[in-house]
């Protein structure tokens, strides 16, 4: 059974403005009757008293009401239904990467490093409309948190889930991220796959040159996103809001951005190289490598949208609207005695 439902529903509340506006009206025309008694004789009202008649007052008040419910109502997009749509899963392949390991807890960027790149990684996913863009997630090991889609919805919603915990083991094993990519890319066309990274480097190990490698002969470019600065931050300790993580000997943790891993991997792969804040990462910014990308096309996935119906309490308000707006551009009747032509003196 379908049910009605509102895209905007917290404009409904607008709605009390109705009942609100009638106790003023009513309030207002109680004061007006109260000064039209203490200062006109109640001989001379007909004569002095002009305007509309209470009913035709409240008629064209009524309607304007009518008229701004419906309004509302339609602002707040009516919805009944659904209807499902096929949609081509069509663009080109780009895996966006985050670091999501401890270290990126640092609060050199503000509000801290992981939230600054999940920032980021919003705003290049609106810029990238009609791609297919995959989400990973790695700190002591990587995942696939979402597969290639042209659903930006759906990514933008595994993004929203993605903090120090979405990985238990600790650590930022950039060599398992490179070792997935590879194997995601092997599944698509060849030179058909960029890898995004968003984290505070890394280290430079024989794993890591092995990934690199197998990166560079499967074709995928990477580009790479410093996030942090150089001078570094210390850690705040997620289990312990005053203290900060400790190694184990009890040392306070300080990290610092280690570019170089990141450079050495977005060169050996023909990829970019930024650093969050001072470089902006838009389409515009990482065009020349998604210029090397073919479109692939998948098959087409069924998307539901609900039906809209603002339309009808859209239309029945502008009626109404028009139908108050003939009634006052009438002229209000003249008082007893002043429509009849004065007598000719003669």
């Amino acid at each position: 059974m379908n049910t009605l439902t509102f895209a905007h529903e917290k404009l409904l509340w607008l709605l009390l403005a109705v009942p609100l506006l009638l106790l003023a009206r009513l309030w207002l025309r109680r004061r007006e009757s109260r000064a039209v008694q203490a200062f006109v004789a109640a001989r001379m009202r007909p004569l002095l008293v002009t305007g509309r008649s209470a009913a035709q007052s409240w008629l064209l008040w009524s309607l304007y009401m009518v008229a701004l419910a419906c309004m509302i109502i339609a602002a707040a997009r009516p919805q009944l239904g659904t209807e499902k749509t096929d949609v081509p899963d069509k663009g080109r392949n780009i895996l966006i990467a985050i670091d999501t390991s401890r270290s990126m807890l640092a609060k050199d960027l503000v509000p801290d490093r992981l939230t600054r790149a999940k920032m980021a990684v919003h705003e290049l996913v609106g810029e990238l409309r009609g791609e297919r863009i995959g989400l990973l997630a790695y700190a002591g090991m990587a995942y696939l948190q979402a597969p290639l889609t042209t659903d930006h919805e759906a990514i933008l919603e595994s993004l929203d889930d993605f903090d120090h915990t979405i990985i238990e083991r600790g650590g930022s094993n950039v060599a398992d991220l490179l070792d997935l990519t590879t194997r995601v890319a092997e599944t698509l066309p060849q030179s058909n796959c960029v890898l995004i990274v968003f984290s505070d480097g890394g280290e430079v190990d024989d794993a890591l040159t092995s990934a690199i490698q197998k990166m560079t002969k499967a074709r995928v470019n990477v580009i790479t996103v410093g996030v942090g600065t150089e001078n570094g931050s210390l850690i705040p300790d997620p289990n312990n809001p005053t203290d900060y993580v400790r190694d184990v000997n009890g040392t306070v943790v300080q990290t610092r951005l280690n570019k170089a891993v990141l450079q050495q991997i977005s060169s050996a792969t023909g990829g970019m190289y930024f650093r969050l804040g001072s470089e902006p990462i838009n389409r515009r910014a990482i065009a020349p490598i998604l210029a090397r990308l073919r479109e692939q096309e998948s098959a087409s996935r069924v998307q539901t949208k609900p039906l809209e119906h603002f339309a009808w309490p859209l239309g029945l308000g502008v009626g109404v609207l028009i139908a108050a707006w003939a009634l006052s551009s009438r002229p209000p009747p003249l008082p007893r005695g002043m429509d009849k032509p004065l007598p000719v003196a003669g």
